[in-house]
């Protein structure tokens, strides 16, 4: 998993609810099908606390995580950023769909994550820390446009020759 990705992955699930380490790794496992190890999560978990995203309660044996408000604006700003380049994404599709400049059949981006998108919804998942990726990759000010235009180019040639 992207350690990247992870980070939001955690900070979404404290917004719903405050949680121990145990039950975040066993909450993304349900919902996104693969469970960060323990040196991945207590590691992650005390680095988002030292940034203030998230503060730690012991209770008992357990420690429970809870969202601060730095991490609900965290989350708040990269939301955003994710809606625009999914729009961004929209509007490719749709001028590349009405000047007919578009190889071969496009499908619409919001088929990628609607509810009854068999078999892409097998990709759901991927397709979501791909974008997410994508837009935090092109947020950062040290971008290398040209790598990630490659590694794009690179996994188009290999989804074409499956």
């Amino acid at each position: 998993m992207i350690r990247g990705h992870l980070k939001i992955c955690v900070l979404k699930e404290l917004k719903e609810q405050p949680m121990s380490g145990y039950r975040l790794m066993k909450q993304l496992k349900e919902e996104l099908g693969f469970k960060p190890s323990p040196g991945s999560m207590y590691p992650l978990l005390e680095n988002l606390s030292n940034e203030g995203y998230i503060s730690g309660t012991v209770n008992g044996r357990k420690k429970q995580y809870s969202l601060t408000p730095k991490g609900s604006e965290f989350l708040k700003e990269f939301d955003e950023t994710r809606r625009e380049l999914v729009d961004k994404f929209r509007r490719m599709h749709q001028f590349l769909n009405v000047s007919g400049t578009g190889h071969g059949e496009l499908r619409s981006i919001s088929v990628l994550f609607g509810q009854d998108a068999a078999p892409i919804k097998n990709f759901r998942p991927e397709l979501m820390v791909f974008l997410n990726l994508i837009a935090d990759k092109a947020m950062q000010p040290k971008t290398k446009t040209n790598e990630i235009k490659n590694i794009l180019k690179d996994g188009i040639r290999n989804l074409k020759k499956i």
